[in-house]
């Protein structure tokens, strides 16, 4: 999995992307135009302390792995905690994240032009 790091690639999907919610998470999407997806996690201070919003980011990341197949190639992915996926636990972060890839229908982005 390749993490999102830099403050202007976040700040162009948050921009750029669509987003679609659900109780427990966030996800924005947009195209990178790139052969592999590229993925964030975020945790305001709302969610809770630095070890509330760091376990979030964790589940999320877990969460991630276990459905990586399911991401087409071409996309950053930005994935915000919301209050109470920390309690909920990884089973309830991967039906938040089936429900968020099923809801965003992601699709393969259109190539860059010049290709």
């Amino acid at each position: 999995m390749i993490s999102l790091r830099n403050r202007a690639d976040f700040e162009r999907v948050r921009r750029t992307g669509q987003s679609w919610a659900h109780p427990f998470a966030v996800l924005v999407a947009g195209s990178n135009h790139l052969t592999h997806s590229r993925f964030g996690f975020v945790a305001s201070r709302q969610v809770g302390n630095a070890v509330v919003r760091n376990r979030s980011k964790r589940i999320l990341r877990a969460a991630v792995r276990a459905t990586i197949t399911q991401f087409p190639a071409g996309w950053d992915v930005i994935l915000i905690a919301r209050n109470g996926l920390r309690e909920r636990g990884l089973a309830e972060a991967l039906v938040a994240l089936r429900h968020l890839l099923r809801t965003a229908a992601l699709r393969q982005p259109p190539a860059a032009a010049g290709d």
